[in-house]
């Protein structure tokens, strides 16, 4: 008898792919090191570079997750697990510590090199981030549940 496979699963697969490959055009965009830079100050260059590499590669990474548990392989689920924590992480931390406080000065560049309205600026920053840390909780959530882990075994 075969087993029962959930639907959520691959529609959270799924998700992550599309929404990892669209993260991934960002990192080939010429301006988002720079403005990545702008956001991560005051850390050296050195460590800023490091950690947008990591980035690019965790997409990478979240999109071979996402591959992964369309076929429910329990390696793959416990990558997704990592992606969501190391997002809930990022977010929970370095987003307030760094991004936020540093956001008014890419506010200041972008306006004036832009034109960009402030409050726009504020809204591409904080919706995304709104919905990469609903989604990471909520993969956390699914994927741990004891019905889905069943159907990774």
């Amino acid at each position: 008898m075969e087993k029962k496979r959930s639907v959520g699963v691959r529609v959270f697969g799924i998700l992550l792919i599309l929404s990892s490959l669209y993260k991934s055009l960002g990192f080939m965009h010429q301006n988002f090191y720079n403005i990545f830079k702008i956001l991560m100050q005051p850390l050296p260059d050195g460590i800023i570079l490091v950690r947008f590499y990591f980035g690019a590669i965790l997409q990478l990474i979240a999109i071979i997750a996402g591959i992964g548990v369309i076929f429910f392989k329990n390696i793959f689920r416990k990558l997704v697990l990592f992606f969501g924590s190391f997002v809930l992480y990022s977010y929970i931390f370095e987003m307030p510590v760094f991004g936020f406080r540093n956001l008014p000065k890419l506010i200041e560049q972008k306006v004036v090199h832009t034109g960009i309205a402030e409050s726009t600026i504020w809204a591409m920053m904080i919706i995304p981030w709104l919905l990469d840390f609903c989604f990471a909780v909520v993969i956390l959530y699914f994927f741990t549940r004891p019905e889905i882990k069943e159907q990774f075994k």
